[in-house]
């Protein structure tokens, strides 16, 4: 745009050439009208210009950045959202520590955990306080089970796994030795503050390249920055050509229901053109059941100590829970646990059980320990091996 002298300048010359009028006089009539004229033009350009770059991507913001997102690319600024915990994702655990049960801690009766309960944690010099959504029943014959629960309290980043250890619970008759356990056993990443005008102007630029990221390299980056998410396996061609299924491995063991929701969103407003069709899907899981028996030198020692149970529990659940490979040797455990106290001796498998399918239904199958003494389990590229939430998951006794 010509500056207000540049303006000023040419007006002067138009009327030098059409009016006769050569370099008037600062003050004169001819020059004062000149300069009202390239004033006025100054100031019209400038305001639109201005409004063209608040119109514009590179340049826009709040409210006008808002409307060039939904406006031309049907692209909605990502609101603020809570941290949440659901129970599918198996984050929020709720157990009983020493190979007991709910039972053994409420007069071998059910738990009821009321909505509302309250689980807390600091992190750094911040409070974090959740708070349960519904009702859960704790069976009396079970040894751990998983909450939902909203964030009421805290930061909207990531927060760390091992925070939410306390609880306002007295409902059982234990509760003076509380040993009811609670815990965050993997990190909670659901929640966002809201989207920055830069991150925001990145998406909506992003959104003109997207016949270029409809291709394998490019959905996988898209579904790698969706938060929550830990992996992803993507089959082209799936069904038929210009289709996706993608597989979605999330921070927790089991992958939430909202992460998937979260990558379909990422993937229709940054990866697909109209040609391209895709789907998202949990893993198939591979749930592990397991009974194991434990040689030691001195069963009095260790049955006492429900802490080195306890222990032992935890190292076979996050072995369990956080494996990635393709072959899965289960005699591995049993190192695991043969090293991880001087006062064991030896350990062997009682009963190993597996249930394939879906998070919402899988089909048990029994390994025959005397055909296959020491079992292994190949585990395809789209499938991602559990520890099965269920009340004997890890029995373990003791041998001579």
């Amino acid at each position: 745009m010509a500056s207000y002298q540049e303006k000023l300048d040419r007006i002067l010359k138009v009327l030098s050439d059409r009016t006769g009028i050569i370099n008037p006089t600062q003050g004169s009539l001819a020059y004062q009208l000149a300069q009202s004229i390239a004033y006025e033009n100054f100031l019209l350009e400038t305001k639109i210009e201005e409004k063209t770059k608040s119109s514009s991507i590179m340049y826009a913001t709040g409210s006008d950045l808002d409307n060039i997102g939904e406006g031309f690319f049907g692209i909605e600024r990502l609101k603020s959202k809570r941290h949440f915990i659901s129970e599918s994702m198996r984050a929020l655990k709720i157990y009983v520590t020493g190979g007991r049960t709910f039972g053994n801690i409420n007069n071998n009766d059910d738990i009821i955990l009321p909505e509302g309960t309250l689980i807390s944690g600091q992190v750094g010099q911040l409070q974090v306080k959740f708070r349960t959504n519904k009702t859960i029943t704790l069976p009396y014959n079970y040894t751990e089970a998983y909450l939902s629960a909203d964030l009421v309290q805290g930061p909207d980043d990531t927060i760390p796994t091992n925070i939410l250890t306390t609880h306002n619970f007295l409902g059982y008759s234990d509760y003076v030795n509380k040993s009811l356990v609670i815990n965050n056993i993997v990190p909670i990443a659901t929640g966002r503050t809201e989207e920055s005008d830069e991150d925001y102007r990145y998406r909506i630029k992003n959104a003109l390249k997207a016949f270029n990221q409809a291709s394998y390299e490019g959905i996988y980056q898209t579904v790698r920055e969706v938060p929550g998410v830990s992996d992803a396996i993507i089959k082209p061609n799936s069904s038929g050509g210009g289709t996706f299924t993608v597989y979605v491995q999330g921070i927790t063991p089991v992958t939430g229901d909202d992460v998937i929701s979260d990558v379909m969103l990422a993937l229709s407003q940054n990866a697909v053109s109209p040609w391209v069709n895709f789907s998202v899907s949990k893993p198939n899981y591979i749930g592990i059941q397991v009974s194991i028996k434990l040689y030691i030198k001195d069963s009095s020692t260790l049955t006492s100590n429900v802490a080195t149970i306890s222990y032992i529990t935890n190292i076979v659940a996050s072995y369990i829970n956080n494996f990635y490979g393709n072959t899965f040797y289960f005699d591995d455990i049993l190192k695991m646990i043969n090293n991880s106290s001087e006062e064991i001796l030896d350990s062997s498998y009682v009963a190993i059980k597996l249930y394939r399918g879906t998070d919402i239904f899988r089909e048990a199958e029994l390994i025959d320990l005397t055909e296959d003494p020491h079992p292994a389990i190949y585990i395809d590229d789209i499938e991602k091996i559990i520890l099965e939430p269920i009340s004997d998951q890890i029995v373990i006794s003791i041998g001579d």
